[in-house]
């Protein structure tokens, strides 16, 4: 087959653009807008622009071109002013992800979390009266213990235990109730292994408790932003700190949660967050990003969250999905909360093909069944 009408230089500049990376750059001015667009279309890019679509009004343009087009442009904006400079540093970081997406694996103490193969499971250990799906299952400490070796058996490569029920609705509970909660499981399981351990709260009295404990990770709902003091006591331990997006707070984050532009926000959000605990002491190699499925989310808002996961690798570290058994899979297939297995290995499977790192889960077993079947699937070539 020949093309007509161009030459073979031409065509593959013109598919290697096509099937390149894009990017889109949003909240400019007009004018920028007008800069960014001519240029890259020099360079033989396409660029299009999109009308303001942020609550800003200001308008985006959309980057279709190559590794070397998008560093031409870096090139060009780094003479410019500080908006410009703004731009490029963002440009100039994402065209490090995208020439090496591998994201390093994450040490603390000499235990590692590699990330470079299927998704790492977090088994979910709530010891609570209340919690949405397994509340006062595994409230004493035996059962507790127990369940979480359990998980560790069937595959789990991080439980996560917390003490403080977060569903939709629910009232805070006492530091001191989470840690008659947390700590006897959390000493009583790091006696018996040496899987990973994430405490999930927010407060740092809970969160400096279950380090001493033994437990490696903290998994904070508010992204860091409840308790102050909880980014400088993960920088001092040096534990990894996972930020979670969340819309209000659990008693009212459900309450006709609305976003003018979804995955734009929480990038921006996450912008903003990894930059603020960095400045406060934790690198952004310890940072791991939970885009908060079911916190301060409509059902629509949660399937935009995995059709658009892969948005999030922008920032190159490891992205932490927490879809099981929560109330928009019952929403979509009219399930109880006990019959919603399917749903979440469904949701596991699309995480899986959309980037996801780690995936936090109920049913361990069988989610690392499904994982592997769409893992032997995707390592299947053309023949």
């Amino acid at each position: 087959m020949q093309a007509e009408g161009a030459g073979s230089q031409d065509v593959q500049s013109t598919i290697e653009s096509l099937f390149g990376p894009s990017v889109l750059v949003e909240g400019l001015t007009m004018g920028l807008t007008q800069v960014i667009h001519e240029d890259f279309v020099r360079r033989g890019g396409h660029a299009i622009i999109l009308p303001g679509r942020m609550a800003t009004g200001f308008p985006s343009v959309l980057l279709l071109g190559t590794l070397d087009q998008l560093q031409g442009l870096c090139q060009l904006l780094s003479r410019g002013g500080d908006e410009e400079k703004e731009i490029q540093r963002d440009l100039v970081r994402l065209l490090g992800i995208l020439e090496d997406p591998h994201i390093p694996p994450l040490v603390h103490e000499g235990k590692r979390l590699d990330f470079s193969g299927r998704p790492l499971l977090m088994g979910i250990l709530n010891v609570t009266p209340d919690s949405f799906s397994d509340g006062g299952r595994y409230l004493t400490p035996g059962r507790a213990i127990a369940r979480g070796l359990q998980m560790a058996d069937e595959g789990a490569d991080l439980l996560d235990i917390g003490g403080e029920s977060t569903r939709p609705g629910s009232d805070a509970v006492s530091v001191q109730i989470q840690l008659e909660r947390v700590l006897p499981v959390i000493e009583g399981i790091r006696n018996t292994s040496d899987v990973w351990i994430s405490v999930d709260t927010y407060r740092s009295e809970v969160a400096g408790a279950a380090i001493a404990a033994g437990a490696d990770m903290i998994n904070d709902i508010s992204g860091a932003r409840y308790d102050p003091e909880i980014v400088p006591l993960a920088a001092h331990t040096g534990v990894p700190l996972v930020l979670m997006h969340i819309r209000g707070n659990p008693k009212n984050m459900q309450r006709a949660p609305s976003y003018q532009a979804l995955i734009s926000e929480l990038l921006a959000y996450f912008d903003e967050r990894i930059q603020a605990v960095a400045e406060a002491g934790v690198p952004r190699e310890k940072v791991i990003l939970d885009p908060g499925i079911g916190f301060g989310k409509t059902v629509e808002h949660n399937m935009m969250l995995l059709k658009y996961l892969a948005e999030f690798r922008v920032f190159g570290r490891p992205i932490l999905l927490g879809p099981s058994r929560k109330s928009f899979i019952g929403s979509v297939l009219n399930r109880d909360v006990d019959k919603r297995l399917i749903g979440s290995l469904v949701t596991a499977v699309l995480g899986y093909y959309n980037g996801v790192d780690i995936l936090r889960v109920h049913d361990v077993s069988e989610t690392k069944e499904a994982l592997s079947m769409a893992e032997a699937v995707r390592a299947v070539g053309y023949m």
